[in-house]
């Protein structure tokens, strides 16, 4: 037998039935006073409004039924349908929209826009732990989507006319969470990585001139920061507030630091400081392989050593 003819997503009183089982598994516990004994099933009477699931606590003689403090409490739709609501949102594996849920319920649109909205709700984690925390690993990326209404629907070339929405992801724990963003700028983006991301993360982006290295040093304290998807190979502080790093660049970021001339493929090593003032990266020389890379290094932080 499939699921979905189970009689709990059909049935109203086999929906109390269930949502009690799982809810109370070892019998009511009223919501008010959290006794758990003196509570007596008031019947439902045909001649009036039937309300299943009815229940009067003896201690605070007040009524309830299993629906007070979740998400079904004061709703006018039938518990089956909420049922079987949850069950067609978590059995989807890409989700389903609001408007699936309402041509599939036969619901208005409204009231299935509400249903999943407190179903998510209800689905959320609620830890507000940052992102990152214990070490964990982060990723920082932006996409454009769709056009923003405040523009007009005349065609036009790059992002600037798409909305802009900044994403960040916990890798240990599979948590993600999206921002739209006015714009795609260092005074936009940098509030919102000190506000969600753990001081002691490590922080995987792209090669976008808004993540200035150092000012994400700043986020994640004193650590390393990563400035590749695959990450900063080798790091050699030469004094001053400045550093000399092995990474694998992309081929926007060497041409924007204007080193076209050494070829896009290798391993890279570029200089960076503290100072604020100063922006984007300062690419020295580039190897073919990792050892020679380190071999690069060594010779950089030795010239600094003895000066």
């Amino acid at each position: 037998m499939s699921n979905l003819s189970a009689p709990y997503l059909h049935d109203e009183a086999a929906a109390y039935d269930f949502v009690e089982s799982v809810l109370w598994p070892e019998g009511p516990v009223c919501p008010h006073c959290g006794c758990v004994e003196n509570i007596k099933v008031i019947p439902a009477n045909p001649e009036k409004r039937v309300r299943h699931g009815l229940k009067r606590c003896g201690d605070c003689r007040k009524q309830f039924t299993v629906k007070v403090g979740t998400v079904f409490e004061a709703s006018k739709v039938k518990l089956h349908l909420w049922v079987r609501a949850i069950v067609l949102m978590t059995a989807s594996k890409k989700g389903i929209s609001a408007h699936q849920m309402h041509r599939t319920l036969d619901v208005t649109y409204k009231t299935a826009w509400f249903m999943c909205h407190r179903i998510r709700e209800a689905m959320r984690s609620g830890d507000l732990a940052p992102f990152g925390a214990d070490g964990g690993t982060v990723e920082v990326d932006e996409t454009y989507i769709g056009t923003e209404r405040k523009r007009t629907s005349k065609k036009q070339r790059g992002g600037h006319h798409k909305m802009k929405v900044l994403s960040l992801v916990d890798r240990a724990s599979g948590r993600a969470k999206s921002v739209v963003v006015d714009r795609v700028t260092k005074g936009e983006i940098l509030p919102i990585l000190r506000e969600n991301i753990a001081e002691e993360a490590t922080i995987y982006i792209d090669e976008g001139k808004w993540y200035a290295l150092t000012e994400i040093l700043g986020v994640c304290g004193e650590r390393e920061g990563e400035r590749a998807m695959d990450g900063i190979l080798g790091t050699a502080e030469i004094g001053q507030g400045r550093s000399i790093h092995i990474a694998t660049l992309s081929r926007q970021s060497v041409i924007e630091n204007h080193a076209e001339h050494l070829g896009f493929d290798g391993y890279f090593l570029f200089e960076t400081t503290d100072d604020p003032n100063v922006t984007g990266l300062s690419i020295l020389a580039k190897a073919l392989s990792v050892d020679a890379a380190f071999r690069m290094l060594d010779v950089w932080r030795a010239g600094h050593a003895s000066a």
